[in-house]
């Protein structure tokens, strides 16, 4: 979930924001997904998420009452 976040340009505080999490988390589950996918960089995860289609289908909360007004 957090990688989907990551695709879409999202903050720390903002991804916190979205779970109810502190940015700490954030920031653990971030190193955690760099680490693990070899990358150097969240910008990197990021784009590798948007070309493997991760994260096409979510919407964050803060865009969700945007799709409910329409």
């Amino acid at each position: 979930e957090v990688l989907k976040c990551l695709a879409h340009g999202m903050s720390n505080r903002m991804i916190a924001q979205e779970f109810n999490i502190v940015e700490s988390t954030v920031k653990i589950h971030i190193r955690n997904i760099l680490r693990k996918l070899r990358f150097r960089s969240r910008v990197e995860a990021a784009v590798w998420a948007v070309s493997n289609n991760i994260g096409t289908d979510f919407v964050p909360k803060s865009e969700q009452d945007e799709y409910e007004d329409e």
